[in-house]
C-alpha cells in the first residue's frame, strides 16, 4: 500500500520540485485527520494539551493493524476504518496481560497503549515516533520533555535518583522492558506509575524490582511511601478486581460491574471486565450488561456479547440478534457464535435468514484462517450443529492433522463418537492424544 507514495517521492526527489499539492500517493493524509500541537498552557501543571482536540484515532488504528495481538479476519482492509472491521483485537487476559495490564506474551503495543493516559490525552502514535522509520525520535529522556517540563519531571524531588542512574530514566519507571525471543526487548506502552503493592497483591511485575533485583518488594514499598506519602497505594487498581474474577472468587461480579461503570477507566479494561462477567452472569446482571451492547465502542460491544453467552436461548436471542447486523464485522462473528447453538425452528423466519447470512460470514473468516487449527475445529462445530456429522468428523481429524498438539480437537472429536455410541473409538482417540500430550488435564478430565 505505501507502493504509490514510494513512487511519489521517488519523482520528487529527482525532479527537485517543491510541492504539497496532491495527495503524494498516500492512501489517506493523516496530517488532514491529525490537527493542532502540543502547547504548555500551565506551566505549574507542567504537563502539555492539545491546542486542538484529538479528533480522529485512525492513525493508533492503522498502526494498530501490524501493532497489536490481534486476529485477522479478511484481508478486505480499507485504510481509515476502524481496526475491528478487519480484525478480532486481544483483550487484557490471560496469559498475554498481566492483572494489572502490563505485557507478558508477545502482545506488541496496541493493547497496552489504549491503557495509557497518553492515549486518552489525544497523544498518537508520530508524537513519539518517526513514521517512516518508526524509530522514537530521540532515545533518552527529552522524548517525554517534549510534553512534561524537565523543570518539574526532570528532577530528584520527582524521580529520587541520580540523574544519570536508571532511575533517573522516565522509561525505565515507566515503560519497562520485556524481552522476546531472547534478542527482542520491548516497552510496556501502558506508561504507568510503578505499583509494588500490587506485587504483592496481586503477583505483577514492577519498575522498582525489575531494576533492583536485590532487593525485597517490601523495600521498594517502603521507599515509594517515604517518596510520595501513604496516600500514594491508597489509589484504587483494576487489577485487583480483574484478579480476583480471573480466579473465581465469589462477589467479584459486583466490583466488575463498578469497574464497568466507572468512567474513568480504558475502554479495553471495561470490555476486559465485561468478557469476566461471563460465569457470574445472573437475572440481576443481565440488564447491566444490556445497557453494553449499543456501547459506540465495538470492543465493548463484542465483550458484552460475550458476557451473555451463557444465559437461557430465548433471552439470549432476543438481546444479541440485532447485533448479527452490526456495522462492525468482528461484533458480527461474535454475535453469530453467541446464538450458534440455538436451533433454526426456534428463530422466525426474518432471525433465520439473518443468522443463515452472517453464519456464511463467520465460515468465511474461519476458512480465511484455516492455517490454525482453531479455525479449522471452529468449521468443525458449525458442521456438528448442521448435522453433518460426517464433514465435522473429518475437519476435526484434519485439525490434528494440522496440530498434534492442539488438544481441543481430540476432546470434540471424541464427544462427536460419543454422540454417535462409538465410545470405543472415542476411548482409543483420547488414549492417542493423552501419550502425544501426557501432561494436559483437560484430555485426561474429557477420557
Amino acid at each position: 500500500p505505501g507502493s504509490d507514495h514510494v513512487t511519489w517521492a521517488k519523482i520528487f526527489e529527482k525532479e527537485k520540485r517543491v510541492t504539497v499539492e496532491g495527495d503524494k500517493g498516500l492512501k489517506i493524509r493523516l496530517s488532514d485527520l491529525n490537527k493542532g500541537t502540543w502547547v504548555f498552557n500551565d506551566l505549574q501543571k507542567g504537563t502539555a494539551e492539545r491546542s486542538v482536540p484529538l479528533s480522529s484515532t485512525i492513525q493508533i488504528e492503522m498502526c494498530g493493524r501490524c501493532h497489536a495481538r490481534r486476529g485477522a479476519l479478511t484481508d478486505d482492509y480499507i485504510y481509515g476504518q476502524l481496526l475491528m472491521q478487519t480484525h478480532r483485537i486481544s483483550l487484557v487476559e490471560e496469559p498475554l496481560y498481566y492483572d494489572d495490564g502490563q505485557i507478558k506474551d508477545e502482545v506488541y503495543v496496541y493493547g497496552s497503549f489504549l491503557q495509557s493516559k497518553m492515549f486518552h490525552q489525544g497523544v498518537i502514535c508520530s508524537d513519539c515516533h518517526e513514521p517512516h522509520s518508526t524509530k522514537v525520535y530521540t532515545d533518552d529522556n527529552s522524548l517525554c520533555f517534549r510534553c512534561h517540563l524537565p523543570q518539574k519531571y526532570d528532577i530528584k524531588k520527582h524521580h529520587f535518583h541520580k540523574a544519570e542512574d536508571r532511575g533517573g530514566s522516565c522509561r525505565d519507571c515507566h515503560m519497562p522492558e520485556r524481552t522476546y525471543m531472547v534478542v527482542d526487548p520491548r516497552r510496556d506502552h501502558s506508561i504507568r506509575l510503578p505499583r509494588p503493592d500490587l506485587s504483592l497483591k496481586v503477583g505483577t511485575p514492577n519498575a522498582c524490582n525489575q531494576c533492583h533485583q536485590d532487593k525485597s518488594i517490601q523495600w521498594s514499598i517502603k521507599y515509594m511511601t517515604e517518596w510520595y506519602g501513604k496516600e500514594y497505594f491508597n489509589k484504587p487498581h483494576f487489577a485487583e478486581t480483574i484478579h480476583a474474577a480471573r480466579i473465581g472468587i465469589p462477589g467479584s461480579d459486583n466490583d466488575l460491574i463498578n469497574l464497568i461503570r466507572d468512567p474513568l477507566q480504558p475502554n479495553i479494561i471495561k470490555a476486559t471486565a465485561l468478557s469476566l462477567l461471563s460465569p457470574y452472569i445472573s437475572e440481576s446482571i443481565v440488564p447491566v450488561v444490556k445497557g453494553y451492547l449499543y456501547d459506540k465502542d465495538p470492543m465493548i460491544r463484542m465483550s458484552a456479547v460475550h458476557a451473555l453467552e451463557q444465559i437461557d436461548a430465548g433471552s439470549r436471542l432476543n438481546l444479541i440478534k440485532p447485533l448479527l447486523e452490526d456495522p462492525i464485522k468482528a461484533v458480527r462473528l461474535a454475535a453469530v457464535v453467541a446464538v450458534g447453538d440455538i436451533t433454526p425452528d426456534a428463530m422466525t423466519s426474518f432471525d433465520r435468514a439473518v443468522y443463515e447470512k452472517e453464519l456464511s460470514e463467520y465460515i468465511e473468516t474461519q476458512y480465511y484462517n484455516a492455517d490454525h487449527p482453531s479455525a479449522l475445529m471452529n468449521l468443525g462445530v458449525v458442521y456438528l450443529r448442521k448435522g453433518q456429522l460426517k464433514l465435522a468428523e473429518e475437519t476435526y481429524k484434519k485439525t490434528i492433522s494440522l496440530e498434534p498438539g492442539f488438544v481441543y480437537s481430540y476432546i470434540n472429536l471424541s464427544d462427536l463418537y460419543r454422540q454417535q455410541d462409538r465410545d470405543s473409538d472415542g476411548e482409543i482417540l483420547l488414549d492417542e492424544a493423552i501419550a502425544y500430550n501426557p501432561q494436559s488435564a483437560d484430555l485426561r478430565y474429557a477420557r
